[in-house]
């Protein structure tokens, strides 16, 4: 905890380099209900007032429990290699591999297929935020959206580094909601996956 580099690693074997995390769940709290909404519109769940609702939740004063489900693509040397399902909870998995892809060399962009899964099955329709981080450090965000098989395709251009996310939002059952200790108890639970990778 707190190493920076986080992970250092010796005697690579030339390849692709695949590193995955998953987070333990941290409480995060809402003392209005402004605040979550604007979180979760953001994340593209328009309907989650109703969804609220309907379970006759507090609109103050509730928590969300959140996990991270990360994912890390490295090359090593050229990077050949292919990315895979690992039974994540909700992970991506790149369909076509960043370091060999081919790109313009005018600057524009390639398409990179993208699979997002949830419990091992394609989450369809679904929001995902693009971070793109360019050779001068400024950051563009960009929204896309799987398609009917959790496909989605992401623009990358070459001397970036990227960022994916995607969020499941939900319910946390009566009995895993917060901790014995916690006032306010997790009535949500967010699981964030993320894929990580730069393109050469």
């Amino acid at each position: 905890m707190g190493d920076m580099p986080a992970l250092v690693l010796d005697s690579l074997t030339p390849g692709l380099l695949i590193a995955l995390h998953e987070t333990t769940p941290e409480l995060v709290t809402y003392k209005s209900w402004e605040k979550f909404a604007a979180f979760a519109e953001a994340q593209g769940f328009d309907d989650i007032q109703a969804r609220h609702q309907a379970r006759g939740l507090p609109d103050a004063n509730f928590g969300e429990d959140y996990t991270r489900h990360a994912k890390l693509l490295v090359a090593v040397d050229q990077g050949a290699g292919d990315d895979r399902a690992f039974g994540l909870q909700t992970e991506f998995v790149a369909l076509q591999n960043p370091y060999t892809l081919p790109l313009p060399e005018d600057g524009s962009a390639a398409e990179m297929p993208v699979q997002l899964l949830y419990q091992g099955a394609p989450r369809a329709n679904a929001q995902v935020e693009l971070f793109e981080r360019a050779p001068d450090d400024s950051v563009q965000r960009q929204l896309l959206q799987t398609n009917g098989s959790g496909i989605v395709q992401v623009p990358v251009r070459a001397k970036r580094r990227y960022l994916l996310n995607a969020v499941v939002l939900r319910p946390v059952r009566a009995a895993d909601s917060g901790s014995a200790q916690a006032e306010i108890k997790a009535v949500w639970e967010t699981l964030w996956a993320s894929l990580v990778f730069a393109t050469p």
